[in-house]
């Protein structure tokens, strides 16, 4: 039923295109297809494009688009307003559902990576040695932490583990 849905398709598009015979013959071709196979028009349109606005913060650019082309690929049209590029809107020609399913992934991936992300600056911070000199004098052994703060605790020093220390050196200025 699916090649038919498709033929479908193409035919009413010829048909929107075409002029004069040719629109009436692809046309006729059309109706006769959808009669045959008892389609409806609904089942040849589906859900109409329209232009959709999406806001993010301009560091949350790359997830946005990471996240779209889950659901779009790698090839889609990006558009502007008055031909200017805005930092931190985007508009994409899409369905509503996929307007829905991109906003509603992306709320959700970057909440998740905010997550990660707190965890990596911890284990950055760590793995760094960025903190006070007196810092551990106010440290106490902390008994009574959930192990939910003791499993966070342990994926900060795994992660701090595996990065690499550099090492900050003064530079001498030649003024």
């Amino acid at each position: 039923m699916e090649k038919y849905i498709n033929l479908a398709k193409k035919l009413k598009q010829l048909a929107e295109r075409g002029i004069g015979g040719e629109k009436y013959n692809v046309e006729i071709k059309l109706k006769e297809l959808m009669m045959k196979y008892n389609l409806r028009i609904e089942d040849i349109e589906g859900e109409k494009e329209d232009f959709h606005t999406f806001n993010f913060e301009p560091h949350n650019k790359k997830l946005f688009f990471q996240v779209a082309s889950t659901l779009l690929g790698s090839d889609y049209d990006t558009y502007s307003l008055g031909g200017k590029k805005i930092k931190n809107n985007v508009i994409l020609k899409l369905t509503v559902a996929q307007a829905i399913e991109i906003r509603a992934k992306f709320d959700f991936y970057l909440t998740v990576f905010n997550e990660e992300y707190e965890v990596f600056y911890s284990a950055f911070i760590y793995s760094q040695r960025l903190y006070p000199p007196d810092s551990n004098k106010n440290n106490e052994s902390k008994n009574n932490e959930s192990a939910e703060d003791k499993a966070k605790i342990l994926k900060i020093a795994n992660m701090a583990i595996t990065m690499d220390k550099k090492s900050f050196h003064k530079q001498i200025s030649s003024k």
